[in-house]
């Protein structure tokens, strides 16, 4: 295991820039996410701490050594690649055991090895050890990639960039149950690439939002949820989709095509924000009350329901335009389209972005 610090990072492709100025510290046994959309630098980075890229300005170092010099096998780390990166004329017992293999291992201690992986890899993969990769589901491609990046026990990282992205919904969400067992019985330091906000989530420690050629945010998964810097981290690390509301705060007031709520904020000048609500903080309420528990009211006509277990999922019509809801209360389900719903949303999970930047306001 390692301690990294990766020290002002910058990268280019030519005259454009890909990575500006990044830093970031990681414990020995961390699991850090790295985490942002598509094209963003991603990839680039983990490459960087790899070895695998060396056109770049900073410095790499783990537990307080420089290696930003050092090539990738000097730097004892192991990587699963988004494709895999399999080795498609060996079966998948080699490729397992080709980081062993290329050591010169015994026969039997790359046998014995091979066998603590898979057992430790907890799947079906030691039936299919003979197959080739292209006689593999994309789930097995996934397995033996994980398998040859883990059964050389001692390294410094694991690197894994996107592993679960070409797997279909059904085996991605088993093989995240998987990895994050996987990966915590190793006790490794691990870095983890993924587009998915949720995945992140679900298997790191801390996560570290990448947008724009820079580090934006890092914190826990529940930091990152409940407290976010831009409208892109909000949406990122939301179950559902988000209700967006464009307004005006005024004084103590949000103001959308001359429509009023009244919010328990007080604001010197008027501009220009977007009202953000997930979808599950808002909860159903009988409540007549304008302001009761640090909660607001709005009252909507339902205009659309549907049920994808275990929530219900509402659109209301409410002065403001339109408004998302997904709840498991049960009086929901006697709801009819029509019926004029009342909806009570807590005011610490209100948030407002600048339109014009998308960073959180913080009033």
């Amino acid at each position: 295991m390692a301690s990294i610090k990766v020290k002002n990072i910058t990268r280019y492709f030519g005259t454009q820039k890909i990575l500006d100025n990044i830093s970031l510290d990681i414990e020995d046994g961390e699991i850090l996410g790295i985490v942002g959309p598509s094209g963003c630098g991603k990839t680039t980075l983990l490459r960087i701490i790899a070895g695998l890229d060396r056109d770049f300005s900073g410095q790499i170092y783990f537990n307080k050594i420089n290696v930003t010099k050092l090539p990738p096998f000097d730097r004892n780390i192991s990587m699963v690649f988004q494709n895999y990166a399999l080795y498609p004329h060996i079966d998948v017992e080699r490729n397992i055991a080709f980081p062993l293999d290329i050591k010169k291992y015994t026969k039997n201690k790359v046998d014995e090895e091979v066998k603590q992986t898979t057992e430790i890899l907890n799947a079906d993969i030691e039936k299919y050890l003979s197959f080739l990769p292209k006689q593999l589901s994309e789930g097995h491609k996934q397995t033996t990639a994980v398998g040859r990046s883990i059964i050389k026990k001692k390294m410094n990282v694991l690197l894994m960039d996107e592993p679960l992205s070409n797997l279909d919904a059904k085996v991605r969400s088993q093989s995240r149950h998987r990895i994050k067992k996987l990966i915590q019985s190793l006790s490794n330091t691990v870095i983890y690439v993924t587009a998915n906000g949720l995945e992140a989530m679900a298997l790191c420690d801390r996560i570290a939002v990448l947008l724009n050629k820079k580090i934006v945010q890092t914190g826990s998964p529940k930091n990152l949820y409940s407290d976010p810097e831009n409208l892109f981290i909000f949406q990122l690390f939301s179950k559902f989709l988000i209700n967006q509301i464009s307004g005006i705060i005024e004084k103590s007031n949000f103001i959308r095509n001359d429509n009023v709520l009244k919010i328990p904020y007080k604001v010197t000048y008027p501009f220009e924000v977007i009202m953000g609500i997930r979808e599950e903080d808002i909860s159903l309420s009988n409540k007549n009350e304008k302001f009761l528990n640090e909660k607001v009211l709005i009252e909507g006509k339902l205009i659309e329901k549907r049920t994808i277990p275990p929530h219900i999922n509402l659109k209301l019509e409410i002065n403001f335009g339109e408004i998302l809801v997904a709840t498991m209360d049960k009086k929901a389900e006697d709801f009819k389209l029509g019926d004029s719903i009342k909806l009570y949303i807590d005011i610490d999970k209100i948030f407002f972005f600048d339109k014009a930047n998308k960073k959180r306001i913080r009033i």
